[in-house]
């Protein structure tokens, strides 16, 4: 597992580095396009040897919490799926309630797998992955912002 985000790290930083060239030449062209990867900025950049060395542990207790939520992730797979269908067949009378499914059912499968985590690995790695998610969920709040919808995503 440590592999697989040594990659995704590279990547990132890649990438990053691109978008401060391109900033460069385009003053705050990119903050949305960087807001939108802040979560991996956070386990990549900021916290990035931290995360590495709580990795072994959340690879650890991963399948335990996997086989404990299997109904929450099966179906916050079927709503990813069916927000996504919406927005390919532009069927823009949908989004809106799919999206608002698919917070609900990512808060459900993160509650669920919380207490297996932290259980397993201790406050910190629980708390570097909550904000991990929560970094990321910035990212769907500003989709949800873009789409041209303003009333406050579902809470938990």
């Amino acid at each position: 597992m440590e592999n697989f985000f040594q990659k995704i790290c590279n990547s990132f930083s890649e990438v990053d580095q691109c978008l401060a060239n391109c900033e460069s030449n385009r003053k705050g062209s990119t903050l949305a396009i960087r807001q939108t990867y802040s979560g991996l900025r956070y386990i990549c950049i900021d916290e990035k040897s931290d995360f590495f060395n709580v990795l072994p542990c959340l690879a650890e207790y991963e399948p335990s919490a996997m086989v404990k939520c299997r109904n929450e992730i099966n179906q916050s797979h079927v709503t990813t799926s069916q927000f996504t269908e919406s927005i390919v067949n532009r069927e823009i009378h949908n989004i809106k309630p799919k999206f608002r499914d698919l917070c609900k059912d990512l808060s459900i499968m993160i509650k669920c797998m919380e207490p297996v985590i932290r259980n397993g690995c201790g406050d910190k790695p629980t708390d570097m992955m909550l904000k991990f998610i929560s970094l990321e969920f910035a990212s769907f709040e500003q989709l949800y912002s873009q789409l041209g919808f303003s009333e406050p995503l579902p809470s938990p």
